[in-house]
C-alpha cells in the first residue's frame, strides 16, 4: 500500500514538475522548415517555433529517463528494506522444516508479481496521459511494457543484494543504493558515455536504466517519425 502511493505522488509530481503537455512533441524534423532553400525566408516565428519544439522534446526525454530512475529506486529500495527480514524468518522456519526454499519462492513470486504489475502499469498510464504523451495504442502498451519491467529488474536486483547481505542489514542498504547510484549514472542520459573510456562504456552494459532509456525514446521518438516518414 505505502509503495503504491509513493508511486502515484511520484507520478502526479513529475507531471506537475515538467508541465502537463510535455510529451505533446514527437520530436520529429519538419522537412518543411528544415529545407535548405527555405531556411533564409524561414520568419522569426516559425524559427522561435522551432525552438520551443526542441525544448519540449528536451524536457520529455529528461521526464522519461527520470520516471523509470524514480521507479526503479522505489521498487530496489522497498525491496531492500523488507527482503533481509524476511530472509531471517524463512531461515528459522526452514530450519524447523516447515517447508522447501522452492515454496517459499514461488509462493512470494506468486503473491509478488500481480501487486508489481498493477503498481507499474498504474503508474505507466498515469505518466503516459498526465504528461501529453502522443496518443496511440502501440505507443502506450509499450511504454507500459517497459515500465513493468523496470520495477521488475529493479525487484530482482533489490532481492540479490538482500540475499548476498542478508546478515548485515546496513551493508545491504548501503550497497544497494551505491549500486542503484552507478546504474543511474550509466544509464545513459547523467553521463556522455561516448566520451568516456573503453571501460566505463563496457560497463554502461550493465545498466538496466540505459536500455529502457533508449527503448523508450524509440517508442516516444523514433517509431513516430519512422512511420510519419514513409
Amino acid at each position: 500500500m505505502g509503495l503504491s502511493l509513493f508511486c502515484l505522488f511520484i507520478a502526479f509530481m513529475l507531471s506537475y514538475l515538467y508541465g502537463w503537455d510535455v510529451g505533446k512533441e514527437d520530436g520529429c524534423l519538419d522537412l518543411h522548415l528544415t529545407n535548405s532553400s527555405l531556411s533564409i525566408t524561414t520568419s522569426l516565428k516559425d524559427a522561435l517555433k522551432i525552438v520551443s519544439e526542441e525544448s519540449d522534446v528536451i524536457e520529455n526525454v529528461k521526464l522519461l529517463f527520470f520516471m523509470n530512475g524514480c521507479l526503479g529506486f522505489v521498487s530496489m529500495a522497498c525491496t531492500l528494506l523488507v527482503f533481509p527480514t524476511e530472509v531471517r524468518v524463512f531461515l528459522n522456519e526452514h530450519r524447523n522444516r516447515w517447508y522447501s526454499t522452492s515454496s517459499y519462492y514461488w509462493s512470494k513470486c506468486f503473491v509478488e508479481i500481480p501487486v508489481t504489475i498493477v503498481i507499474a502499469f498504474t503508474f505507466a498510464t498515469i505518466m503516459f496521459y498526465s504528461t501529453g504523451q502522443l496518443s496511440d495504442s502501440f505507443r502506450y502498451s509499450y511504454f507500459a511494457l517497459n515500465v513493468i519491467f523496470v520495477a521488475f529488474i529493479a525487484n530482482s536486483v533489490g532481492n540479490l543484494i538482500g540475499i548476498l547481505f542478508a546478515d548485515n542489514y546496513q551493508l545491504a542498504t548501503t550497497m544497494g543504493v551505491a549500486l542503484f547510484m552507478s546504474i543511474f549514472l550509466l544509464g545513459g542520459f547523467a553521463v556522455r558515455l561516448s566520451s568516456q573510456d573503453v571501460f566505463i562504456r563496457a560497463l554502461s552494459y550493465g545498466s538496466f536504466l540505459r536500455f529502457n532509456f533508449y527503448s523508450v525514446l524509440v517508442i516516444s521518438q523514433v517509431f513516430v517519425c519512422s512511420v510519419w516518414f514513409h
